[in-house]
């Protein structure tokens, strides 16, 4: 199927010399169509606050047929074209401040549809950081969400491969074209989700990563998604723009708890105490999914204890339940034992009673 006439315009609007974000999303409020851009003339133009080089730019007219032709070059690759005129768009993805005039996809497209949350936090993260990020992508996607990130190492990376892990779905938002894998490192991850899952940028193929970038890739992933949770992030981190963001748009934000000492954790903390950030301590705090494309309990299946130490847990615990302080006998570590409950739990195999006590199902 040949690419829409009203994306293609879009793409140049967006561009187009001397209009930037800023102008484009002011056109899509002035006159909506793409079309009605185009044809509004230079006085209209002028009055809507475009600057010259913008002006004349327009006044030439679209190049359509150049654009076509890039466009099924880009199709031919498996990379999608999507414009605010188009019944892709993410309609939840509209109603930010500045939505992107276009946004280039590989992978699922359905995932557009699909409920998503939010998971970021510190690239250089903790062991407990990276652990959490992991169980909340894994709790995500059996809870029906797709988990969005934005594919940086640390948190972003770890609660993606949640999300595969549990068999669900993971959406990554590029601050570079979709056809770079940033960071490198991260290669078989981008391909993966390339593969099952669904990449987003609204910078055109082969645009390389830049710092500015960034900043403004995080409005996308927050006002794609239901909410923003927020694992681990110093006081000057990126991921507190994604929640500024989500606060701005009107989404939950959760702040998962660290240490007391740790400085990768000040911003959390500063999120929770300043931004009324939920606390986020247990993944059942968070609803299920209602709607879009979901990965249920019943498309998962249920997997074995993997470890020596799931299954050494696995047998401490009593019909009528065990204490937390009994399973330390059979794992000391106390975070390394919080994470193989949360693990257990996860997959259905105990839950924790109203007395504390870990029993099994």
């Amino acid at each position: 199927m040949e690419t829409n006439t009203k994306d293609l315009l879009w793409l140049l609007i967006s561009e187009g010399p001397g209009i930037g974000l800023r102008a484009a999303i002011k056109c899509y409020h002035t006159w909506n169509d793409p079309l009605r851009i185009w044809q509004a003339g230079p006085e209209q133009w002028r009055a809507a606050g475009l600057p010259d080089k913008a002006i004349a730019y327009l006044d030439q007219g679209p190049a359509l047929e150049q654009a076509r032709t890039q466009a099924e070059a880009w199709k031919e690759k498996g990379i999608t074209l999507i414009s605010l005129s188009s019944d892709l768009y993410p309609e939840t993805l509209k109603t930010i401040f500045d939505p992107p005039p276009v946004l280039f996809a590989a992978g699922e497209l359905d995932l557009l549809a699909a409920s998503m949350m939010a998971v970021v936090g510190a690239r250089r993260c903790s062991s407990y950081g990276e652990q959490a990020a992991l169980y909340i992508g894994e709790g995500l996607a059996r809870r029906g969400y797709a988990v969005i990130s934005g594919l940086a190492a640390g948190i972003d990376a770890a609660a993606h491969r949640g999300a595969l892990k549990a068999g669900g779905y993971t959406v990554a938002v590029l601050g570079n074209g979709i056809d770079i894998c940033y960071p490198p490192e991260n290669l078989r991850l981008w391909e993966e989700i390339r593969s099952s899952g669904l990449i987003l940028s609204e910078h055109r193929p082969g645009v390389r990563p830049m710092a500015g970038f960034f900043p403004r890739r995080n409005r996308i992933i927050s006002g794609l998604s239901q909410g923003v949770i927020v694992v681990e992030a110093g006081e000057k981190s990126g991921s507190l723009i994604t929640a500024d963001f989500a606060l701005e748009q009107g989404r939950s934000v959760y702040a998962v708890p660290g240490s007391f000492f740790s400085l990768k954790c000040k911003g959390t903390h500063a999120l929770i105490r300043d931004s009324g950030a939920a606390i986020l301590v247990d993944i059942n705090d968070i609803a299920p999914a209602e709607h879009g494309l979901v990965c249920s309990h019943e498309q998962v299946e249920k997997r074995e204890p993997e470890s020596e130490e799931e299954r050494a847990v696995l047998r401490k615990i009593a019909p009528e339940g065990t204490a937390m302080e009994e399973l330390l006998t059979v794992q000391s570590d106390v975070v390394q034992l919080q994470r193989t409950l949360s693990m257990l739990e996860l997959f259905g195999f105990i839950r924790q009673s109203a007395d504390q006590k870990w029993v099994p199902i």
